[in-house]
């Protein structure tokens, strides 16, 4: 696993943003991986929708051959040091995006994001700067 995906490249990806399916197809399912708080965004986005069913068989289906990444003890104490960082500089984000970027640095992984205004904040962490739109 070389690359971990945010949030908003499975909202596109789902969506068939063309663009970024290409990007994620020729980035390799074997190296990709997806924090499990991004998950839950993605979920949030599909409960009680039209077509959840739908939704959720297509999200099965791109979760074939992603690793799910747990937050554990490391990516806790990485995610406090950033937010720490960011509340210093008074330049915070959203937690979910800092666990996130935390889950990626403690993996040695490259960000896989449109969201570059509020990831570029942290210090340290590897962006692969994609542009869907």
């Amino acid at each position: 696993m070389t690359y971990l995906i945010d949030t908003d490249q499975v909202i596109w990806y789902l969506r068939g943003q063309e663009s970024v399916v290409n990007l994620l197809q020729s980035l390799g399912k074997g190296n990709l991986g997806l924090s499990v708080v991004a998950l839950a965004e993605v979920l949030e986005g599909i409960y009680n929708q039209p077509d959840e069913t739908k939704r959720f068989e297509g999200l099965a289906k791109f979760l074939t051959g992603v690793k799910v990444v747990d937050v554990d003890e490391r990516i806790a104490h990485q995610f406090a040091k950033i937010r720490s960082n960011l509340r210093q500089r008074g330049n915070l984000i959203e937690n979910m995006d800092i666990f996130i970027a935390a889950t990626a640095m403690v993996n040695d992984l490259v960000l896989v994001t449109d969201n570059k205004k509020d990831f570029e904040r942290i210090k340290g962490l590897k962006l692969y700067k994609h542009t869907s739109s």
